[in-house]
């Protein structure tokens, strides 16, 4: 049995031949020929498919030249008013059935597709417009929400205090860090640490290595009264080997890397032991 007319579509001109392979394989196994000579095996944009031009490109379907060019001979045929044979009417009948039948759905079939193009053309930019309208209001929420989240998590380091110079032994524990914070309220700014409440004290910062200078200390007062009353007491650190800070926000201190790395650049408190140098060092007064 003999294939006469085929006609594959696809996207591009790669799955075209992918696609092509695939007919030829099926085709060629159910027993059917093809004939070679009348195939066009190369994808093309423009091609003529039994009396129709299909173009992709403009969307457009239309008689074939040598068709036009046939239907109009054999109706100046009919135009003499001579005796016919036949075939020549059976001709113009096959003809008129290409005009009448074969480009209308040929119009269906391409031409319908471009309104539908170009209704979903118009549907992906409104989309496009919402989804951008959304992004923008998604980023006036997320930067409402990280003002938000700096406002409570300075809130929340409200009661904190940072105490730096203070030697550090090897596998030190929190209590241990502790008794020494308590020894410097309790010697160095004189007040009496019975009714003052710790929350949490630790060490902040990457572990230094032999020799290297200690981590600071993150105090966490229970009461905002006990913070207040030893940053009052800070002055009685001066010609001490310690330092005594507020301890910087989040958003900061993850610019810099960790709060140890921020000593050496933070603003030091305002009695003016310390003083920050061009070089971001820090010496003391």
């Amino acid at each position: 049995m003999n294939i006469d007319d085929w006609l594959l579509a696809s996207h591009t001109s790669q799955q075209l031949r992918e696609h092509t392979e695939l007919l030829l394989a099926l085709v060629t196994s159910l027993g059917f020929t093809i004939n070679w000579e009348k195939s066009v095996l190369i994808p093309s944009q423009s091609t003529k498919f039994i009396v129709l031009r299909l173009n992709s490109v403009t969307y457009k379907a239309q008689l074939s030249v040598e068709r036009i060019e046939a239907f109009s001979a054999c109706l100046a045929t009919f135009r003499w008013g001579l005796l016919l044979p036949y075939r020549t009417c059976h001709g113009l009948l096959d003809l008129m059935a290409s005009a009448l039948v074969v480009i209308p759905l040929g119009r269906l079939d391409i031409f319908c597709s471009q309104p539908w193009a170009l209704l979903l053309r118009r549907d992906l930019a409104s989309k496009c417009k919402e989804t951008k309208r959304d992004m923008t209001d998604f980023g006036s929420s997320i930067t409402n929400m990280a003002v938000q989240v700096d406002y409570i998590e300075n809130q929340s380091r409200r009661n904190n205090l940072l105490f730096d110079g203070i030697p550090e032994s090897e596998h030190e524990k929190w209590s241990e860090s502790e008794d020494k914070i308590r020894k410097i309220i309790s010697d160095n700014l004189k007040l009496d640490t019975k009714h003052i409440e710790l929350e949490r004290v630790h060490r902040s910062g990457k572990l230094p290595g032999q020799g290297g200078k200690p981590r600071p200390i993150v105090v966490k007062f229970l009461r905002h009264k006990d913070r207040l009353a030893v940053m009052d007491r800070a002055k009685h650190l001066k010609g001490s080997i310690f330092m005594l800070m507020r301890t910087p926000a989040m958003k900061e201190a993850r610019k810099r890397g960790d709060i140890s790395d921020m000593i050496n650049s933070s603003h030091i408190h305002q009695q003016g032991r310390h003083r920050n140098l061009a070089n971001g060092a820090v010496e003391r007064a």
